[in-house]
């Protein structure tokens, strides 16, 4: 009996008080008048754990409730807080995917806040909208962040408008060069100047002649290569269809 309760005493220490009880409890004990005071110890032992494991489910309810309340309000510092002050011990899952989680947002935040401050201060603006977004999922109360996504967005699309503009004009530019060269059964030519945009964006009349001039360049081939077996064979009268 008194080497359960010692186990238990440090178990309990642990706060591993479901393996306190069960310790407690598994012990099989003859029915002896001598044992009576020893037995009385245990039973009140185990009893006490059992309230105490009650009382710290109740915290743990409580703890787990109030931090997520401060997730809500993004105070990732204190959920952390009040989720570490329950032991290890008696984490359950829940409890513990939940801590990491407050941790790893809490850790994420200034790391974010830096590299958006070196991004401004170098003026490298490509891909920052993604990071603010991040932040601001972190911290959704920052009035400066609100702002500087705006603007960012605001930048985005102009710089999109302006993509958009200078491919608009290199596809018409290559326009004019395959139309040149279509003109001049150059079909090859007016295919180069065109196919690089064959999936940005043509237009109807753009995709017209690069699918016209690849048509086109097809069929002379043949006829070129009809025209060099009639050559071979010296049959010359047949050639005139394919030469016309």
């Amino acid at each position: 009996i008194y080497e359960r309760l010692n186990l238990a005493n440090s178990l309990v220490k642990e706060y591993r008080l479901q393996k306190a009880i069960d310790v407690l409890s598994d012990l099989q004990i003859v029915s002896d008048s001598r044992l009576k005071d020893d037995v009385e110890q245990l039973e009140t032992a185990k009893s006490e754990i059992l309230n105490e494991q009650e009382a710290w489910k109740e915290k743990c309810s409580s703890s787990l409730i109030d931090a997520n309340k401060f997730c809500s309000d993004a105070r990732w510092s204190d959920a952390v807080e009040i989720l570490q002050s329950i032991p290890a011990g008696l984490r359950t899952q829940e409890i513990q995917d939940h801590l990491d989680q407050c941790q790893q947002k809490r850790d994420r935040l200034p790391l974010l806040r830096k590299e958006i401050q070196a991004a401004i201060r170098t003026k490298s603006f490509d891909g920052l909208s993604s990071k603010v977004t991040e932040y601001l999922s972190l911290a959704p109360s920052d009035a400066q962040a609100k702002k500087l996504l705006q603007q960012l967005h605001v930048r985005e699309e102009k710089v999109s408008a302006a993509k958009r503009e200078q491919k608009a004009a290199a596809i018409a530019d290559s326009y004019r060069v395959a139309k040149l060269a279509y003109d001049k059964f150059q079909y090859q030519e007016a295919i180069g100047a065109l196919s690089a945009f064959e999936f940005e964006g043509m237009d109807e009349k753009a995709n017209w002649l690069l699918q016209t001039s690849r048509t086109k360049l097809k069929r002379s081939r043949e006829l070129l290569l009809q025209i060099n077996k009639g050559v071979s064979r010296k049959q010359t009268r047949e050639l005139l269809p394919f030469i016309e």
